[in-house]
C-alpha cells in the first residue's frame, strides 16, 4: 500500500495534535479498514472483488475484509454481497418506469394506482396462461361452462339442501322429503325411477314402520288378517265353498256334506288306596258301555321319595322288585276294564314296588300309602 508519509502511533495514543478536528473521523476510518473487524466498507467497481489469497504489501486479511463489505457495480447500479460461496444479488437496478416489490412496502399499493383497460368496467385483473404478464378479463370468463365448484357457493345453516331457481331468482332450499314430493305434480313420478324389486312385488313399508322394501302383496298380509269381504269368487254359487283342486291348481265351488259332530263320553275318578295283590279295586265309570280309550297315573297324596303332593307319574314307573335288591322292571300295577267298571290290579307278588327317586333318579322303595290312581275313561259314539 503506497503512502505519502508514514507514521506510527501506539494503542491508545491520541491522534488530535496530529490530525486536529479530523482526528475522530480519521479513527472510524482505522477501525473499518481494520482486517479483524467485524465492520465493512463498500466496494465501489466493475471489477469483481478478489476474496482469497494474499496482495503484496497490503494487511493480513485484506481480502477477508473484502467479503465483509457490500459491493456496488457502478456500470449496472446493482448490489453484491458475500453469502459465504459467492457475490449474489442483493438489491438489482430496476429498469426504466419500473420498480420492484422490495420497493413497495407491503399493503400501500393502492387499486388507483394501477392502470384500467382503455375504460372497460367490472373487470378482474389475473395472470395470464403463460404466467408472463397481468390481464384483464370480464367476470364471465373466470370460469369456464358448467365448471363453477360447488364449493365457491354460498350455503346455508347445517343440513342438507340443494340451489333452487324460481321466477328468476336463486335459493337455497332445504332437501327433505317435502321438497322431492313438491318437485312432482300429481301421478307424476315415474315408476321406472324406483329400484326395482322382483316380479309381482309391490313396495310396502315393513312390520316395524321403519323402512319401505319390495315385497309380494301375500307376504305383506299378517296371518288370519283378511277377512272373507276381500276375497272374490271365482264362482258365484251360494251354499257352496271354494277349494283349490290338487290336479289342475283351479279354485272350484263344491259343495259340502254337513259334518257329523261326534258324541263324546268321558269319565274321570280315582281310587284313594291303592289295592294289594289279589285284592283288585273296581270302580264305576258310568259311561254305560264300554269306553274306547283309559288312561291313568299314580297321584302323589303325601311327599315320597322326592315327589310332591300332586305330583303324577305314569303307570309304568313303578316296578317290581325282583327280591334280589333290584327292579326286575315288570310293572306292580295294571288296570283292566269292562262295560261297567275300570279295575285296578296289584301284581300277585310279594315282591316291593320300586320307584325312580324325583331328584336323583336312583331306584327307591314305592310307599303306596303315600298314593292314588286317577283314572280318564273316554267314550265315542
Amino acid at each position: 500500500m503506497p503512502t505519502a508519509e508514514e507514521q506510527v502511533f501506539t494503542g491508545g495514543a491520541d491522534l488530535t495534535p496530529t490530525f486536529g478536528a479530523n482526528a475522530a473521523l480519521i479513527e472510524q476510518a482505522i477501525e473499518l479498514a481494520t482486517t479483524t473487524s467485524y465492520r465493512g466498507l463498500v466496494i465501489y467497481s466493475d471489477t469483481t472483488p478478489t476474496t482469497s489469497g494474499e496482495p503484496s504489501g497490503y494487511p493480513t486479511g485484506w481480502y477477508e475484509w473484502h467479503k465483509r463489505c457490500l459491493w456496488l457495480k457502478p456500470s449496472t447500479g446493482e448490489v453484491f454481497r458475500w453469502n459465504g460461496t459467492t457475490w449474489a444479488l442483493a438489491v438489482a437496478k430496476p429498469g426504466t418506469n419500473t420498480i420492484t416489490g422490495s420497493m413497495v412496502s407491503s399493503a400501500t399499493l393502492e387499486i388507483s394506482k394501477l392502470k384500467p383497460d382503455a375504460g372497460s368496467s367490472l373487470k378482474l385483473i389475473r395472470v395470464n396462461l403463460g404466467e408472463s404478464a397481468f390481464e384483464y378479463i370480464t367476470a364471465a370468463d373466470v370460469f369456464s361452462a358448467n365448471s363453477l365448484p360447488i364449493s365457491k357457493l354460498d350455503g346455508t345453516s347445517a343440513g342438507s339442501y340443494v340451489l333452487t331457481r324460481s321466477a328468476g331468482s336463486k335459493s337455497w332450499t332445504l332437501f327433505d322429503s317435502a321438497t322431492i314430493i313438491s318437485l312432482f305434480g300429481a301421478n307424476e313420478f315415474p315408476v321406472d325411477s324406483l329400484a326395482r324389486g322382483s316380479a309381482l312385488q309391490v313396495p310396502m313399508v315393513n312390520a316395524g314402520g321403519t323402512a319401505i322394501a319390495w315385497s309380494s302383496v301375500v307376504a305383506g298380509i299378517a296371518d288370519s288378517t283378511l277377512t272373507l269381504a276381500k276375497l272374490q269368487p271365482v264362482v258365484a254359487d251360494a251354499g257352496k265353498y271354494l277349494r283349490r283342486n290338487l290336479t289342475t291348481g283351479a279354485v272350484e265351488a263344491v259343495t259340502l256334506s254337513t259334518p257329523t259332530t261326534p258324541n263324546i263320553q268321558r269319565a274321570s275318578f280315582e281310587v284313594a288306596t291303592l289295592p294289594t295283590a289279589g285284592a283288585p279295586t273296581a270302580t264305576p265309570h258310568t259311561l254305560s258301555a264300554i269306553p274306547d280309550v283309559v288312561h291313568g297315573c299314580f297321584v302323589c297324596t303325601t311327599i315320597d321319595q322326592g315327589y310332591a303332593v300332586g305330583d303324577c307319574v305314569p303307570l309304568g314307573a313303578v316296578k317290581l322288585d325282583s327280591g334280589a335288591g333290584s327292579a326286575d322292571f315288570s310293572e306292580a300295577y295294571l288296570f283292566s276294564w269292562d262295560a261297567t267298571n275300570v279295575v285296578l290290579h296289584r301284581a300277585s307278588s310279594a315282591a316291593a314296588a320300586l320307584i325312580a327317586n324325583k331328584a336323583t333318579g336312583n331306584v327307591a322303595t314305592f310307599t303306596p300309602a303315600s298314593w292314588k290312581f286317577r283314572f280318564n275313561a273316554v267314550r265315542f259314539y
